[in-house]
């Protein structure tokens, strides 16, 4: 009998392109040693990181996930950082808007039945900006003002061609999760 399949998945919110490239600008203005930037369209701001997940935990939480909606919002990122053991250079906001915290809180309570078990750590909203990095970031954000996040793109990482998705992850589909 053949093992059961399973994929790593998420569920984020995706900024629009003007968006994107100021990220992207903010990105390149960061001095580094080593690391491999996020291609620019794979920055975006998880909402639940589900880990590996099989077909049948997949479809319960995509139609879990259907029913959830949450408050337009503005997400002021205006802070950069290091986390040295995963070593990823970030950036974030200071202080993450309400409608945020509601639509993440709604979201892993609508995942629950299916198995999924939010971190117990306070949510932290960040975009990595590098992974593999060997370097610290600081300062603000300078470049990357406001990510103004209107909407929820939806769908799965698009393979780029010649370059590899997310590191082993893709994101499920999360139509209409923004209002």
């Amino acid at each position: 009998m053949a093992e059961p399949t399973t994929q790593r998945l998420f569920f984020a919110v995706w900024p629009d392109e003007g968006v994107r490239e100021q990220l992207r600008a903010a990105q390149q203005g960061l001095p580094r040693r080593g690391g491999r930037p996020v291609h620019v369209e794979d920055i975006h701001v998880t909402l639940a990181f589900l880990g590996q997940v099989d077909e049948e935990h997949r479809a319960c939480m995509e139609q879990a996930a259907a029913g959830v909606r949450g408050a337009a919002f503005e997400l002021l990122i205006d802070r950069q950082g290091y986390w040295p053991r995963p070593r990823v250079a970030w950036c974030a906001p200071a202080v993450i808007p309400e409608p945020l915290r509601d639509l993440v809180h709604r979201l892993n309570r609508a995942l629950r039945p299916c198995g999924f078990e939010p971190e117990r750590r306070a949510y932290s909203p960040h975009v990595t900006l590098f992974r593999d990095s060997r370097a610290s970031a600081g300062g603000s954000a300078r470049a990357a003002r406001a990510l103004a996040v209107p909407r929820v793109r939806a769908g799965r990482v698009r393979k780029r061609p010649g370059r590899p998705p997310l590191p082993g992850a893709r994101a499920l589909a999360a139509r209409g999760l923004v209002q």
